[in-house]
Formats: C-alpha cells, structure tokens, sequence
C-alpha cells in the first residue's frame, strides 16, 4: 500500500531526512500534521509490495503470489501459539514454479507421527544486524523404517521477518533472506549422502545424526526490503524474525514429497551511518503556535528528527510573552501512535484484499516538567531553580531534554503498522486558570545497535564428526546430541571417528600450583593465607615491585603474585 488520499503523509526511514528544509509556522486552530510540509515521500521501502523480488524459494512464500496466501503459508509453517505443527499439515503448490509435480499440496514432516528427517538449530546467538553472521549447529537426523528409502534435497536457510496484529491473527512479511545450505555450510555433509543428486535434485540420504555448522551473511544487498528492528510487542502488535532451516523430502517409489522445517526466533536489525545519523538538518523542524491573538507564541525546535533510544533528546523552545501573565512550567510529553491496518474479509477465504479498515491508537509514554524557579531576590545571593520563566514582555530561548525510552522503535510503514513518535511541549501560567499553548514535532527513533553492531564474524570450521548407519532400529547409533555438541564446540578435541570408536578427547592439563614456603603448605587454606600475609608484612613503602616477586618453578612455569595493596 503507498499513501492513501485519506492518510497525513508519514515520515521516512533516515535515507530521506537530510534532503529537505522541515520548518513550519502554524497558529493554534491547525495542527502539525495537515499543514506542516515535511517535504519527505513515502519511503519507497517503507510499503510492502507483493510482487517486490524477495529472491524467494518456490515453495515457501512464492514470489507474485497474494498477501493472504503468503499469510496463510506463514500460518501454518509457524505451527501453532507453542509452535505445535497440525497432524498432517501442507501447504498449497505453485503449479507455476513446480510443474513437474501433480499434487496440490506439500506436506509438512513435522506433522508426521513419525517424521522420517527432523532438524534442529542451535545458534550462537539470536541478534544480528545487517553486514552480520549468524552463526550455529544443524542438527539433522535422518530416520528409516526397514529397507525404505529417504531422497534428500539441497535444502535452504531463510531469515523471514514479518508483521503481525496478534488479537486478529494477521501476519504479513516484509523481509527475507534466502540461501542454499551449501552457500553457508562451514563443511561438505559428505557422510549425509550416499550417491550424486538425480536430474530433479534429490540424493539418497544416510541414516544417522549429523552436526553441521554453518555461518549466514547477512548481505544488505541481497534483499529489496532492509530489517525494521524489533521491539516488545505493544497495541496488540509486533515485528518477529525466525530463522528457519528447510530441506525437501522425496520417496522414489511413490514420488510423494514433503518439507522437513524447524525455526527459531532472532532479532534482525538494519544497519545505520553514525555520521549520517548525528548530523544536524540543514534546517531544523521548528513548529510555531500561537494564541491569545498573536500575543502568546512558542516554537519548539528539533536538530535532528532521528534520535537513538535510551539517549537524551535536546530540544531548543522559544516563547514570546506579551502577556500581563508570566508563563511558569513547561511540559514535555512523547507520545506513540500505532497505526494498523486491518484487511477486510477472512484471509483464508479470499484472496481479495480491498480497502483496509484502519485505527490509530495513541499512548502517552512519558512525561518531564520544568517548573520554573526563583527571581533573585535582595538578601540573596542564589534562587531556586535553573530556568526563572517568561514573565509578561519577554523573550526567551531555553533548552531541555527528554530521556527516551531504551525500548522505543519506530516503525516505517508495511501492509500491517506503522509506529510513529512525536513530542508534544506544552507552557503554561500555571495559575487556577492556566493560560496553556502546545505544539507538537515528529520525532523517529532508532537503535543504537544499528549504528554499533555486537561482534559476529564467520566461525572457522570447527571439528566435526556425523555419524551414520544403515541399520533401521529405534535407537540412533552414535552418542547423543549433548555428546556431539560438545565435541563439536571444544575447538581442541580434534576429529572425530566414525564407526563405533569413541570420540576423540583432548586431555585436560590442569594449571600447575604455586610451591611455597610455608609450615602450612599442606593445607589449601593456608597456602592463600601465606598469600595474604607476605603481602601484608613489612613497610608498603619497602615493598618490591610487581615484577620482582615471584613464586617458585613448578613444572618448568613461573607464577607471579603480587601483595594485595598493589592495584594491578
């Protein structure tokens, strides 16, 4: 969806910011949002389009297909509120991108009683932003029932973000990232396959646990539509990123194929300049009301319209008093707007999206006041108070700050929500009947971790081992997953064997212990003891540096202590 004819223009994402001049007069009758020319567009990624090239599988989420059936595709691949899958779940095909195949339907393994292939993730964290790795462990395990045969595919990792309005079970995706297995694997699965892949794609498969890691770039250009960010839902909305592991499943004699998925939940976050983001607009948004007929004016002005959460945003206000009354607090408010977009008719009916029924709900997030302090007085030599007010035929420019929330997102436009931030200042006389004048700034605000990424560079290939059997039983040869995982993440414990040879372990040589010299050395308390007291004993003054004491060799190692009044 763009901009409707119905809607007040919404801001852009950052890239927009710096290209216009954002100031405004208005009087106290008209508000900031039909009069004020921004001068910023509808961000061009800002709207979902559903025929935007999302480089998607043919499968899942099919590129050109409806919103509503993306969603319900979406639905059912994310299972149930627990992630619980339906007992014999599928979902539609593409006849158009899989001709070869007469069946309408893909079923899910997951929603087997007995799914031949499982797959679990097991990652190393669950943040990253673009430019990132996201690194992890895929745990495949292959079962077999008697003489039957298991054809594989090359399988996909995907990074799907999406929005969703909980209460009504909407779901629209506005991000994903899509890459073969074999792009991202930090080591061929030779052991997985038995033989070369057929003319369709699919390899006979080995029957086993196998442990695969694997590093994921997060190319910024390999997606038409950047990350949003995330935030704790809010309004009866959210923003969620899963990264989902998929392979296809096939069964030669039957030609029946089915989808083997697991996901886990991560937090994606686009990437931002520093520079871009703290440098000041040419002209700052500056909004001006005024009241009691052009006697009373206050302007409030913003730097920059983008700020980082949990920072101090600083706002410059500039009042004209021609008033007998002088004005004596200030208030500053932000507020979140939330606006959903909710589709007409039953998605899983229709395809038809129509004109969506749309709702704002506004929420004061927090407030600060300035109250105004004393005039100096004779006698005195200090007043209460930084800021004395604007008495009646005065002029003043001041600043304040408002702290912003360490959580606060906005959120550009999709098919779904748009969160937006604004502050509202508002002074008054502060009397039993306040003289009060308001105005309003937008405001957007962003997260520091885009701008300050956490580390995540791609892993080196760790030791591995899969193991594998050809035998059909209920218990799975090889140790179990604790057992591989920890061979898997010990960068020391070599390569592991296949067959039935237990695992290669690294001995662990603990470190040698200090020898000295005391009557109490048998004892481990007294060896901490004699610690502390030889650093205690003689003059501090007297005492020798840190690198002229040592303890005795042990082992070939000299360990060094150091009295415990020397700050290391």
């Amino acid at each position: 969806m763009g901009a409707d004819a119905g809607h007040p223009p919404r801001l852009s994402g950052p890239s927009d910011l710096s290209q216009s001049s954002q100031t405004a007069t208005l009087d106290d009758s008209r508000t900031w949002m039909q009069d004020l020319p921004l001068g910023s567009a509808i961000h061009g990624l800002s709207t979902f389009n559903s025929a935007a090239s999302l480089g998607r599988q043919n499968t899942i989420l099919a590129a050109g297909s409806s919103p509503h059936r993306n969603a319900r595709e979406l639905k059912t691949i994310l299972g149930s509120a627990n992630a619980k899958l339906k007992r014999d779940s599928s979902l539609p095909l593409n006849k158009s991108t899989d001709s070869s195949v007469d069946a309408s339907v893909l079923h899910l393994e997951g929603g087997n009683a007995r799914a031949r292939v499982q797959l679990d993730l097991i990652l190393e964290n669950d943040t990253c932003v673009q430019g990132g790795c996201l690194n992890g462990l895929i745990l495949l395990t292959v079962r077999k029932k008697g003489n039957e045969i298991v054809m594989l595919s090359e399988g996909k990792m995907r990074i799907i973000g999406f929005e969703s309005i909980m209460h009504e079970k909407e779901r629209a995706a506005f991000y994903e990232l899509s890459v073969p297995l074999s792009a991202i694997c930090l080591r061929d699965p030779d052991d997985l396959y038995l033989a070369g892949p057929n003319d369709d794609g699919f390899t006979l498969a080995n029957e086993g646990q196998f442990t695969i890691p694997f590093a994921l770039y997060l190319d910024p250009k390999a997606t038409s539509l950047p990350p949003k960010g995330s935030f704790p839902p809010h309004s009866g909305v959210a923003l969620r990123y899963i990264l989902m592991a998929s392979i296809r499943i096939k069964d030669p004699l039957s030609d029946d194929k089915s989808l083997a998925h697991f996901y886990r939940d991560v937090h994606i976050w686009p990437r931002w300049d520093l520079a871009f983001c703290l440098t000041p607009l040419p002209r700052p948004i500056q909004v001006t009301m005024s009241g009691l007929e052009g006697n009373l004016k206050f302007s409030i002005i913003l730097q920059r319209l983008q700020w980082f959460a949990g920072q101090h945003c600083h706002l410059k206000f500039y009042v004209v008093n021609n008033t007998s009354k002088p004005i004596k607090n200030l208030t500053v408010e932000l507020h979140r707007d939330t606006i959903t977009w909710r589709p007409r008719g039953d998605p899983a009916v229709t395809d038809d999206f129509g004109e969506p029924e749309t709702s704002t709900v506004s929420k004061l997030i927090l407030v600060s006041s300035l109250p105004a302090g004393d005039r100096a007085e004779k006698g005195y030599a200090s007043a209460r108070g930084w800021w004395a007010g604007v008495h009646g035929g005065e002029s003043l420019h001041f600043y304040h700050s408002l702290l912003l929330p360490p959580d606060a997102l906005s959120v550009t436009k999709g098919r779904l929500l748009e969160i937006e931030y604004r502050i509202k200042a508002t002074i008054s006389s502060g009397n039993l009947l306040p003289t009060e004048l308001s105005a309003e700034v937008p405001i957007r605000i962003i997260n520091f971790i885009s701008v300050d990424p956490p580390p995540s560079q791609a892993n080196t290939t760790p030791a591995l081992m899969t193991r594998s059997s050809v035998a059909s039983n209920a218990t799975l040869p090889g140790p179990p997953y604790s057992a591989i995982l920890a061979a898997t993440l010990d960068p020391g414990s070599g390569d592991m064997q296949r067959g039935e040879s237990a695992l290669n372990t690294k001995e662990l040589v603990p470190p040698p212990m200090m020898a000295l010299d005391s009557e109490r050395s048998r004892s481990c308390a007294g060896r901490f003891a004699d610690l502390y007291y030889q650093g205690q004993q003689g003059d501090p003054m007297h005492q020798e540096p840190r690198e002229s004491r040592s303890a005795k060799e042990h082992d070939g190692t000299t360990l060094e202590f150091f009295p415990s009044h020397i700050r290391l």
